[in-house]
């Protein structure tokens, strides 16, 4: 049976130069039974006589509620849930190092890794994140966990058994050498051979295609859960896991994740190590995917870089939040706007303390405003010598849009688009004060962008299903 959806329709369109608000106050959406977007009118009083609500389910959404698209979290660590909140005092290479590689080291458990899975997928659905893009831990049985749970709850997913055979990323040795009580010679739980990496993510990509009940992910599904190619970042990577992940990734056609130009340190590594930069490492290793790739973070891309994103159709998962936190500075969203690159938002659990999209939002508008004007003359900041500030069109636009640019789909509520979508309700007790008398429909949706959470979010829709009704 397809889905009627009737009522107020707020949403941001246009491709990353040009986007917008786009209000439609009756909207009439037709959805069909594989959970696409038929056609979208205005007028629904006119579409809903007795023979279509007999062929159709039917919902009807009145003002002051109102459905906007499904957020799409372009980057999240599924492990690091637990840690949220915490130990975000030090270094990025400390916080990796001592708190978080080995902490993911217990999801070998996989009791524990369901324990957590359970409570991600609720809180990120409850949150209105219809699609997201998950770094799961290192071992492919954990990771299939999580896919499942996903695939049980009805959010749409993309999952990645992340990839990391550098030993000098590993708490092991480090603990090894300052402690002689400790043998080098004993296995690292942090890390994993160059082989049992290649190995174990050729298993799980053949698993996943097995969990979506196709014979071959080589043909043109949709499955509502899908693998990702996920090597960790540059200093967690040799040059041969690279390049054997590449072969994975042009063999199997799927998306690939990763971490760019996230901190000075970072980048230094890749400088100094490999005598390139991260876009240029990961096409010489053929990690740049047909399918879509996804760039976490990217704070440090200068300009030729960011022009050369564009170019190859790269998507960037803005993580505002824990950006403010580990990467020595702030990402020019705008400027990545203005140059065509597809921008999403990531919450970044746990480098961030918040799996709220929402609140990835505020903390882009609130940066952009910090990398205009700097940091105040009396302590020698400069303005910006670009345009920089984004707005609540521009924030929400990544939110939705942009993220499902980044992994190449249709975004936004459209013909041909999977309908993922929320129903908001903003007279519920939440932080939303609503004057009827005053406030307009794009006040409103304003005063979501700023001030909602997971209390305005009645209904989440994934692939033409309600998946979550409070």
């Amino acid at each position: 049976m397809g889905l009627i959806v009737l009522g107020p329709l707020i949403q941001c369109v246009g491709g990353p130069r040009d986007r917008r608000l786009e209000i439609v106050p009756d909207a009439c959406i037709h959805v069909g039974n594989d959970g696409v977007i038929e056609s979208i009118e205005a007028g629904h009083h006119t579409h809903t006589d007795s023979e279509q609500q007999q062929q159709h389910t039917v919902v009807t959404v009145q003002w002051p509620q109102f459905i906007v698209p499904g957020f799409v979290d372009l980057h999240l660590h599924a492990p690091q849930l637990p840690q949220a909140g915490t130990r975000m005092h030090v270094p990025l290479e400390t916080w990796l190092r001592e708190t978080t590689i080995p902490r993911e080291a217990r999801f070998s458990d996989l009791e524990w890794a369901q324990k957590v899975w359970q409570k991600l997928v609720r809180k990120t659905l409850s949150n209105g994140t219809s699609t997201a893009v998950y770094f799961a831990s290192k071992h492919a049985q954990s990771a299939l966990l999580l896919a499942e749970e996903c695939l049980q709850r009805g959010q749409r997913a993309f999952v990645g058994k992340v990839c990391m055979d550098n030993k000098d990323m590993c708490l092991c040795q480090a603990t090894a050498q300052k402690d002689s009580s400790v043998s080098l010679s004993e296995p690292c739980v942090c890390t994993e051979s160059t082989q049992e990496s290649v190995e174990e993510t050729r298993h799980f990509i053949q698993e996943m295609a097995s969990l979506n009940n196709t014979q071959t992910i080589n043909n043109n599904d949709d499955p509502l859960v899908q693998a990702v190619i996920t090597p960790r970042f540059v200093p967690s990577c040799s040059p041969e896991l690279l390049t054997k992940l590449g072969q994975l990734t042009q063999e199997y056609k799927i998306h690939v994740q990763s971490h760019a130009w996230e901190s000075d340190w970072q980048v230094l590594y890749g400088e100094e190590t490999r005598n390139a930069r991260d876009l240029d490492i990961f096409l010489s290793h053929n990690l740049v995917s047909p399918k879509g790739t996804v760039l976490a973070h990217a704070v440090h891309a200068n300009d030729s870089e960011i022009t050369r994103l564009a170019e190859t159709g790269v998507g960037v998962a803005h993580c505002p939040l824990s950006n403010a936190f580990f990467a020595n500075g702030i990402m020019p969203a705008r400027l990545m706007l203005d140059a065509g690159v597809a921008v999403g938002l990531g919450t970044d659990i746990g480098g961030a303390w918040s799996a709220s999209i929402l609140d990835s939002c505020r903390q882009a508008i609130t940066s952009s405003r910090i990398l205009r004007d700097g940091v105040g003359k009396l302590r020698g900041g400069k303005p910006c010598e670009h345009v920089a500030e984004i707005n609540h069109i521009d924030a929400f636009w990544m939110a939705t849009v942009g993220g499902a640019l980044a992994l190449g789909r249709k975004g936004g509520i459209q013909v041909g688009a999977k309908f993922d979508a929320l129903v908001i309700d903003v007279e519920n007790e939440s932080n939303i004060d609503y004057f009827h008398e005053l406030d307009t429909p794009e006040d409103l949706f304003q005063k979501f962008v700023a001030l909602g959470d997971d209390r305005n979010i009645r209904q989440v829709f994934v692939d033409g299903k309600c998946v979550l009704a409070k």
